[in-house]
């Protein structure tokens, strides 16, 4: 937003009182103008006090209005009590005017002294708290170091009001999910998972030397189950492929569901390299099939040799990753001990294919850039980070992301808010080596 406001300081601290008037325009945080329009603050702290009449607007450059003087207020019976400048004594009693609805505690810096100072206040002063560093409307009374905390009622500000405590958010209990006494769910138990957030039921199709269904009930990873909904998991080795039908969801006991065995894929026309069995010549060209837009490799274990697994793959057996130790889809050629490294286009997976490289910045400023090698990540992502505490700043962040962090590539917005603090980021994600250079404008 924007804002012009004019501001009329009154002071009693002189020899003979002064009222000195002064324009402020500039950008505003969304505290100071919560909305567009005509907006008013007030403040009395006994010796000085600030008026101010001001126009917030959404558009560029709308801050033009320059507005008439504000006209000074009446009183409206409220009170609350003040300080007597240069003490500690706040219980002289004030009378509020006009929108000066709230008391108000809090602590000065003024002329290199830290004073306490107390009066009279509007909700609109209360609810710009955080961001008066950035809109002048004090500069008569001081910088408030601590506060300002405000209450409602007469003499509500009698030195005893403090901050509301945090609040804090008990744990969750851990989720409880459906698990499979064999491969084909002839019953099912309740387990308690240990730090997953998701359950899954999953219908496997395989094809070996011949074909065959396997049914998995379970705890699933934010990496294996982004979202709740269907997935679809497909790996094709040459030898061997699986294509596994999936629905996540995220309450106790809620995968008892069994999917229909998957309908077999067609082939898509791209292409990727696989191993010959029981060898490490992994050149053999593999058609790859359905949702299979990847190609992968890594090494399984099978017993204690491992042994190099090449193919195609779709998307989300990439952004599953390790987690396949979890998730049976490749258990009959073996578990997955490093990998999977995914790569797009044909027969990029020659062998030579590394981990993910991303930029990581050198500072909060990002001034510079510098390319770091992932450890599991798989996507890379840039981010600015717009952070309002008692100021407001920004942040870039360049890195490696996890697939919770970026499920897909794109855009993505991150946004909290903890009343004292908020943060907002636009980001960006992107799945090739150092892809992630670009800085994005923040959102304000």
């Amino acid at each position: 937003m924007c804002i012009s406001a004019t501001i009329l300081d009154t002071s009693l601290l002189s020899p003979r009182s002064s009222t000195t008037e002064r324009t402020f325009r500039g950008c505003a945080t969304s505290s100071v103008c919560p909305n567009t329009g005509n907006q008013t603050f007030s403040v009395d702290v006994g010796h000085s006090n600030v008026l101010a009449s001001a126009i917030c607007c959404d558009s560029d450059d709308c801050n033009g209005e320059t507005l008439p003087t504000p006209t000074p207020q009446t009183i409206n019976d409220g009170v609350c009590f003040t300080c007597i400048p240069g003490q500690s004594d706040c219980f002289s009693i004030l009378i509020c005017e006009g929108v000066e609805d709230q008391c108000v505690e809090a602590s000065v810096m003024n002329s290199f002294q830290d004073a306490p100072s107390f009066g009279c206040i509007s909700q609109s002063v209360c609810e710009a708290a955080p961001d008066l560093g950035m809109f002048p409307l004090l500069e008569n009374i001081g910088t408030f170091t601590t506060g300002p905390i405000c209450c409602q009622g007469d003499l509500c500000n009698d030195g005893t009001l403090t901050r509301p405590e945090p609040c804090t958010i008990p744990p969750l209990p851990p989720l409880q999910c459906l698990s499979c006494s064999d491969s084909s769910c002839s019953s099912t138990t309740s387990v308690t998972c240990s730090s997953e957030t998701m359950c899954i039921s999953a219908t496997i199709l395989g094809r070996t030397t011949s074909e065959f269904v396997r049914i998995f009930k379970g705890c699933a990873t934010s990496n294996m189950c982004p979202t709740t909904g269907n997935q679809t998991f497909s790996a094709n080795v040459g030898i061997s492929s699986f294509l596994a039908s999936a629905i996540c969801c995220d309450t106790n006991d809620c995968n008892g569901e069994t999917l229909p065995a998957p309908t077999p894929q067609t082939d898509n026309g791209r292409v990727c390299f696989s191993c010959s069995p029981g060898q490490s010549n992994c050149s053999v060209s593999t058609q790859c099939e359905g949702a299979e837009d990847r190609c992968f490799q890594g090494t399984i274990t099978r017993g204690s040799v491992d042994s190099p697994v090449f193919g195609c793959s779709s998307q989300s057996v990439c952004e599953v990753g390790r987690d396949l130790e979890m998730f049976p889809l490749l258990e009959d050629i073996g578990t997955i001990s490093s990998g999977p490294i995914c790569c797009q286009g044909d027969l990029c997976n020659d062998g030579t294919a590394g981990p993910r490289h991303c930029q990581t910045c050198s500072n909060d400023a990002c001034s510079s850039t510098t390319s770091v090698t992932c450890s599991s990540e798989t996507m890379c992502i840039s981010a600015t980070i717009l952070v309002r505490a008692t100021s407001e700043f920004v942040i870039i962040f360049k890195g490696c992301a996890t697939s919770n962090m970026c499920p897909t590539t794109g855009n993505q917005t991150f946004s909290a808010n903890v009343g004292i603090s908020s943060f907002l980021a636009s980001a960006i994600c992107c799945d090739t080596n150092d892809c992630n250079g670009e800085t994005l404008p923040g959102e304000y």
